[in-house]
């Protein structure tokens, strides 16, 4: 899992702009460390339930590229990033 850089404030984490990258997987990655840093409880599992996952672990599955994201996966997880449609088709390029 990435850390981030030390001078940077916690409470100045942010998170990450889903056009900055061209692999989603890095994406998720960096969301999560940013949104564990800017909430500690923010976990897999908080994750799951907000995308209507039963897998508690299904995020930590997709970042290690040990489960792939299908058509309604990218639309669960759009939402739970809270993310409009326009963003959840330029992650999935």
């Amino acid at each position: 899992m990435g850390r981030l850089p030390l001078s940077m404030n916690l409470r100045q984490a942010h998170r990450p702009s889903v056009y900055e990258y061209t692999d989603y997987r890095t994406y998720l990655r960096d969301y999560y460390v940013a949104e564990k840093a800017r909430r500690p409880a923010f976990s897999y599992r908080y994750f799951a339930r907000r995308a209507g996952h039963t897998s508690p672990n299904f995020l930590k599955l997709v970042i290690e590229a040990k489960r792939n994201l299908g058509p309604a996966s990218v639309t669960a997880f759009a939402r739970a990033l809270e993310l409009d449609v326009g963003d959840a088709a330029a992650g999935q390029a």
